[in-house]
C-alpha cells in the first residue's frame, strides 16, 4: 500500500486545514486575495532566509578558522532576495497563482486518489468513494487552462482548494484504519496453527537412553 504523505494523520489534517484555509481567502477575496497570498508566502520565504542566514552566520562564527562566505550563507541571502522580490512585487505571481493550485491539486488529488484506492481496497470498501479524490484531480487540470476571467478563476481555485481539505479530511479515517490493517498483516503470527501443533507434538518426546555395549 502506498503511504507517501500519508505516514502520520496529522501531516494529512495540516495539509487539510492549510488548503482549506487558503481557499477560502480566495473565495472571499477573488479581487485581492492571490496577490495577499503572494504576499504572506514572500513573507514566509523572506523570514526563513533570514534565519537560515542567522544560523549560518552563528556556525561561522564558532569555526575555530573562519573562511570566507560559506555555501550555507549564499544559500539564505538567494533566499531573502526571492522573499523580498515578491514583496515588493507580488503582481509577478498574482498571474500565476491559479496554475500553481491547479498544480498542487493535481500532485496531491492524484497522490489522494492513489492512496484512498489502495486504502478502500485493503478494508474491502467500495470504490465509489475517489470520485471525490477524481473531481479535485480534474479539478486542478481546469485550472490549468483558466478558462474564465481572474476574479472568477480566483473563486474557482479557492473552491476546489477547499472541496480537496475537506476530502483530505473525511478520507483520513479510512487511511489510518488500512495503516493500521497493513501494519499488523505485516508482522509474523507467532501463535501459528502449525507451530502450535508442532510444539504440542514435541512435548511428550524424551530422549532415548543411551547404553555402552561392551566391545567383543
Amino acid at each position: 500500500m502506498v503511504l507517501f504523505g500519508y505516514k502520520t494523520s496529522s501531516s494529512s489534517v495540516i495539509r487539510a486545514l492549510c488548503a482549506i484555509a487558503v481557499g477560502a481567502l480566495l473565495i472571499l477575496m477573488p479581487d485581492g486575495g492571490s496577490k495577499l497570498l503572494v504576499q504572506i508566502a514572500a513573507g514566509l520565504i523572506f523570514a526563513a532566509g533570514l534565519v537560515s542566514l542567522t544560523v549560518a552566520l552563528y556556525a561561522r562564527s564558532k569555526m575555530e578558522k573562519p573562511t570566507g562566505v560559506t555555501i550555507g550563507e549564499i544559500n539564505a541571502g538567494i533566499i531573502i532576495m526571492i522573499g523580498l522580490l515578491f514583496l515588493v512585487f507580488p503582481g509577478i505571481l498574482t498571474k500565476l497563482i491559479v496554475i500553481i493550485i491547479g498544480i498542487i491539486l493535481i500532485v496531491f488529488g492524484g497522490l489522494q486518489l492513489i492512496v484512498l484506492g489502495g486504502a478502500v481496497g485493503l478494508l474491502g470498501l467500495g470504490y465509489g468513494i475517489l470520485i471525490f479524490s477524481f473531481l479535485a484531480f480534474a479539478g486542478g487540470i481546469l485550472l490549468l487552462f483558466s478558462p474564465f476571467a481572474e476574479d472568477i478563476m480566483s473563486i474557482i481555485a479557492g473552491s476546489l482548494l477547499a472541496y480537496y481539505g475537506i476530502t483530505e479530511l473525511l478520507c483520513i479515517k479510512r487511511v489510518s484504519d488500512a495503516r493500521a490493517k497493513a501494519a499488523t498483516s505485516d508482522k509474523p503470527n507467532e501463535d501459528a496453527p502449525g507451530q502450535i501443533e508442532e510444539s504440542k507434538d514435541l512435548d511428550g518426546v524424551k530422549d532415548a537412553e543411551f547404553e555402552k555395549v561392551d566391545e567383543q
